[in-house]
């Protein structure tokens, strides 16, 4: 998180939320995110890490994307190269839809979430990456 943290102070992205809650057994959830703006517009860059002392460690980071541009995240995400078939497609009835991929290494699983159509959402899609490393 620290790193994260220091490439955002670096490129001026405004840090528009910085808490630390309590988490599971004991552990501390710490939770940042930033509002940035380049040459496609505003957007949000998000990451929340376990802080434990067990050997367990939960990383995520997620962005908000531009509208219009979750289908071609998802395209290149399916592609064999990267991550390949989904594990999970969910459509909601509202026309929200919830892609996943769950992928297992050495070092623990990566999971890959792709939302879209989301109100709630600057720009309706966010890319989120959850890495866990231990059990």
């Amino acid at each position: 998180m620290d790193a994260l943290a220091n490439v955002a102070r670096d490129r001026h992205y405004m840090l528009v939320v910085d808490r630390r809650l309590p988490g599971p057994g004991g552990s501390t959830i710490v939770n940042k995110t930033w509002q940035v703006a380049d040459v496609t517009g505003d957007f949000a860059l998000t990451a929340t890490e376990s802080e434990n002392n067990l050997s367990a460690r939960t990383f995520q980071c997620g962005v908000t994307l531009p509208s219009g541009t979750e289908k071609g995240v998802e395209l290149a995400l399916e592609d064999s190269t990267h991550f390949g078939a989904p594990d999970q497609i969910k459509t909601n009835v509202d026309g929200s839809r919830l892609v996943r991929w769950v992928r297992h290494f050495d070092w623990g699983t990566a999971t890959i979430s792709l939302a879209s159509q989301q109100t709630q959402l600057q720009g309706g899609s966010m890319i989120n990456v959850v890495y866990q490393t231990g059990q």
